[in-house]
């Protein structure tokens, strides 16, 4: 058994055990009440403090506002500046504020002494100007360093020969001071105004804060309760909060709200001895009783505190690897590199790790040779060297703007550099923040090239109008000047005539000149678009022969197309448009190419890189006037002609190259001009198509059972390029130049030819001549003839000598294919007969103008037709309704009618029970001549699209052409 006094021992030593349990447990509880008492009244006090600077500058700006608007509407109204002025003048003298601003609609600005300058408000102005809302705008003056401005827009007014729109109320950091008369603390505290990105934008006192970013300041601050990134995101994000941190000036509250006004943080910085003083008075008194208690804890606690304290080292040193490593990972994706230098021998103590990304070294190259940060230039003014980093006071700061070249790539780079002389404890470093701003001053230098470029465009639009102006005036002056003349030479029918034709041919160059334009306007607009329809190479060129063969006839000039190397004739792209890029290039040709002249269509496709693309080239040669090199670098200008003798005297729009550039432009091809005065011109168009798909049939002539094909033509160049087209497409050919050479072939041959293609340049001789001359030879069903004529008239003569069908040159695969499928099928096309014109027709026109509907009814009778009118759509479709079936052999229909437009009538017409609903023509007529317009009437159900002013031949044309098909194919 243990003895009493052990017994007793062991009791004391659990009761005294007890006591200091329980007597630690109550301090413990105490402390904890003390503390949640002092942060209750911190918090209460700064959030009382804070709002009534925050309610002082709000009525601070309020009053602003009336003071702004009641003097800018006195001075508005005042009769004299001088009584204007000394008003304003016992405004300031009155409320305290710096200077007094009226700004117009530029930002130009007067003050109340009448001086004038120029205001940089940046976004503010466009809300204070054009959206009508009152601003606060921080920013520095020559003459009174941190300034904040209080502006609201006005009525407009006048100002000492000043035109003002707004108002504005300058304040200097002295004169906020006076005004607002720091109500925080007596003076010991703080008080900033912020950005959300922690910029200060005004100070009131700048006793703690010394810089201009108070996120650069908490950043080597130590926070008791709260953690930086926490206020930073608090204050950026417009929340209410306030924590304790200590920096070397001291420990402080930080007090963070918004402001009531603009989108700005009100942030208060107290002393923490400022804070709390009645519970600071009784935390010390009952320390004072607590002594005796914490003298008894002392040497528990000392052996707890020896313990606590080597844990804690631990703890510290792993808490500062973990900030260094956290910080190293934040800093590794920011465009600021933060380097440590030590003091005296400044050796560079850290580098962050983006050092390379940021400045092309690795963070061990500049703290193995810190000279590489000096190779640096300042632009501004003489920068810091090493040796007078000693000279920037301790606690100071020095900002520099700085220019570096990248060592890899040589690139020039700029950067905002902040040095800090700081020192934590005992601890003394200087800390240099190099922020790369290289990427703001491309954005500043890309928005001034914008800036030129926009004024180019202007003076660019002026040209362009001032020569449309001239240009449409000179085909008008034409016209208006022959209607007094008509009037005069009514009774002599040559004269009338005369100026009728002269009329009509300023008429459609003053047409040409409007499509041009609108053309341009739509294109420069963004508002062509590219279609990506399937098409053949050779009906694009037969096409565009169709309309330019017969201005080269009527000039004498010769037209040869010529076509080379082409594998992929089946192709998708936007074909009008390239029509429209080919005959514009075309006309010119004839144009400025003189009678008896010489005009080439080339058309070669390059080696194919992708089966679904090929590369194809269209090279127009002429050997006309030429044009000199300097016209050629403003060739594709709007409204430029070269001035020589003879192209002053044609008439041109100066648009169709413009239009042809841009076009091709759009379509992602190119052009390229050779030329010179006197030696021609020659232009190539270089286009990537895409191939349609599945149009490549590499089985195709042994399916026609063809294996050998021979080429009979006197033109080397010509045979030569049929042949290598036939032989690279899969079908072996060989050229003869002449008949005696092409019979030894097909005698000689083994395996025997199967297909012939004769070439000649009549069918009517030539080609009879040579028919009668191969047919011993060869089978008559297996010749063509390769003729650039038309072969209808001679075509059983040919039949009969040898020849079984004809090929139109240039030559296209396509074509060659389609004439063996009629071959085959025994279907060969028959040209359409005449069909009689329009005599006799009767047909129903629907146009609202009596103008126009006198001009179409007149036009139709030239023709032998007539026609019964109506004045908008509803009445063309009862007019059908109520007719019998035949009674009207077509429709011309406007598109812009009163009670129901073009395409309704249309549609109730179509979907109506009548006979004819279905089958009827119907045929637009409408002064919208772009695509979306054309397709709106096609898919409404109309047969085709004229556009207005009505040309008598193509309505003729487009008559007949349809009235034909529908006779053909009635559905």
């Amino acid at each position: 058994m243990r003895s009493r006094p052990a017994v007793r021992t062991v009791c004391l030593a659990i009761l005294g055990s007890a006591l200091l349990l329980l007597a630690v447990l109550f301090f413990a509880q105490y402390v904890t009440q003390i503390g949640r008492a002092r942060d209750q009244e911190v918090a209460s006090q700064l959030t009382e403090v804070y709002g009534q600077v925050d309610q002082k500058f709000i009525a601070l700006a309020e009053r602003n506002w009336n003071l702004l608007e009641d003097g800018a509407l006195v001075c508005a109204l005042a009769q004299q500046d001088d009584r204007a002025a000394d008003y304003l003048a016992q405004l300031k003298q009155r409320w305290k504020f710096h200077n007094w601003l009226f700004i117009d609609q530029d930002g130009s600005c007067i003050d109340m002494t009448g001086k004038k300058g120029y205001l940089d408000l940046g976004q503010d102005f466009y809300l204070l100007t054009q959206e009508g809302r009152s601003v606060i705008v921080e920013g520095t003056l020559d003459d009174a360093g941190q300034v904040l401005l209080f502006a609201i827009p006005t009525a407009p007014g006048r100002f000492q020969g000043f035109d003002f729109l707004a108002a504005a109320l300058l304040y200097d950091a002295e004169a906020l001071h006076e005004v607002l008369d720091d109500v925080a603390y007596a003076g010991q505290s703080e008080c900033l105004l912020l950005d959300r990105n922690g910029r200060t934008l005004v100070s009131f006192q700048q006793k703690i804060v010394d810089t201009q970013d108070l996120f650069t300041m908490l950043a080597i601050a130590d926070f008791e309760d709260a953690d930086q990134t926490a206020v930073r995101t608090a204050i950026r994000t417009g929340q209410r909060g306030d924590c304790l941190f200590t920096v070397p000036k001291g420990s402080f509250y930080l007090h963070y709200q918004p402001l009531g006004l603009q989108d700005w943080m009100l942030v208060g910085i107290v002393p923490q001895e400022a804070v709390g003083q009645h519970v600071r008075q009784v935390v010390r008194q009952t320390t004072r009783i607590c002594v005796v208690c914490a003298l008894l804890l002392l040497i528990v606690l000392a052996i707890t505190l020896i313990e606590h304290d080597r844990r804690a080292m631990l703890r510290q040193k792993g808490e500062l690897a973990y900030r260094e490593k956290l910080f190293d990972i934040l800093s590794a994706n920011v465009s600021q590199v933060f380097v440590v230098l030590l003091p005296g021998d400044h050796r560079v103590e850290y580098v962050s790790p983006n050092a390379e990304q940021v400045l092309g070294w690795s963070r061990e190259r500049i703290q193995a040779d810190r000279d590489l940060l000096a190779q640096v230039e300042f632009p501004d003014r003489p920068g810091l060297h090493w040796d007078d980093l000693d000279d920037l006071p301790l606690g100071t700061t020095d900002q520099l703007i700085s220019t570096r070249r990248h060592p890899e790539t040589g690139e020039q780079l700029w950067f905002d550099e902040l040095i800090y002389h700081i020192k934590i404890g005992k601890i003394e470093r200087f800390l240099l923040i190099i922020q790369d701003r290289t990427q703001e001053r491309r954005d500043r230098i890309d928005l001034m090239t914008a800036l030129d470029v926009a004024e180019a465009a202007n003076t660019a639009k002026s040209a362009f109008l001032s020569n449309m102006s001239h240009d449409i005036r000179t085909p008008m002056n034409v016209i208006i000047g022959f209607l007094p003349l008509l009037e005069r030479d009514a009774d002599d029918p040559d004269r009338v005539r005369e100026y009728a034709r002269k009329i009509g041919a300023s008429s459609h160059h003053l047409l040409g000149l409007i499509n041009d334009v609108l053309d341009m306007s739509r294109i420069e607009s963004g508002k062509v678009d590219l279609s990506a329809d399937a098409f053949v190479l050779g009906g694009l060129v037969e096409r565009i022969e169709l309309i330019i063969r017969p201005q080269a006839t009527a000039k004498k000039q010769t037209l040869r197309i010529v076509t080379r190397t082409l594998l992929q004739e089946q192709l998708v792209g936007d074909e009008p448009k390239l029509s429209q890029i080919l005959v514009n290039i075309l006309t010119n040709a004839v144009k400025y190419t003189p009678e008896g002249g010489h005009i080439q269509l080339t058309i070669e496709q390059l080696p194919q890189t992708a089966p679904s693309r090929v590369t194809t080239r269209f090279i127009v040669q002429d050997d006309g006037i030429g044009m000199s090199k300097a016209y050629q670098k403003v060739l594709f200008d709007p409204f430029t002609r070269e001035k020589t003798g003879v192209s002053s005297q044609l008439q041109g729009t100066g648009l169709g190259m413009s239009i042809v550039k841009n076009l091709l432009d759009l379509m992602g091809g190119s052009i390229d001009v050779e030329s010179a005065p006197g030696a021609g011109s020659t232009f190539t168009v270089t286009l990537d198509l895409r191939v349609q798909e599945e149009s490549a049939d590499p089985g195709y002539w042994q399916a026609q059972h063809l294996h050998r094909a021979l080429v009979v033509d006197a033109a080397a160049a010509c045979s030569g390029d049929v042949a290598g087209i036939l032989s690279q497409s899969g079908l072996p050919a060989v050229c003869a130049d002449t008949l005696d050479d092409a019979i030894v072939q097909l005698d000689a041959a083994d395996p025997p030819f199967d297909l012939v293609l004769l070439g000649c340049r009549q069918p009517d001789t030539n080609g009879l001549l040579a028919a009668r001359a191969l047919r011993p030879h060869f089978q008559p069903e297996r010749t063509l003839l390769l003729v650039a004529g038309d072969w209808t008239p001679v075509a059983a003569q040919l039949r009969a000598a040898g020849v079984a069908g004809s090929l139109p040159k240039p030559f296209f695969l396509s074509s060659l294919k389609e004439e063996l499928r009629h071959l085959r099928e025994g279907d060969a096309p028959v040209a359409a007969a005449p069909t009689g014109g329009l005599q006799g027709l009767h047909l129903l026109v629907a146009e609202d103008y009596p103008l126009n509907a006198e001009i179409i009814e007149g036009t139709l009778e030239l023709f032998g037709a007539t026609c019964d009118l109506c004045a908008n759509g509803a009445e063309a479709v009862e007019r059908l309704l109520a007719s019998s079936p035949g009674q009207y052999a077509a429709i011309l229909m406007d598109m812009q009618m009163p009670v129901m437009n073009g395409c309704a009538a249309t549609q109730a017409i179509r979907a109506s029970n009548h006979p004819c609903a279905r089958t009827i023509p119907i045929v637009a007529l409408s002064a919208n001549a772009f695509a979306e317009d054309v397709r709106e009437a096609l898919d409404a159900g109309m047969d085709d699209y004229l556009t207005k002013p009505i040309d008598a031949a193509l309505l003729e044309q487009a008559l007949v052409a349809i009235l034909a098909q529908k006779r053909q194919d009635p559905t």
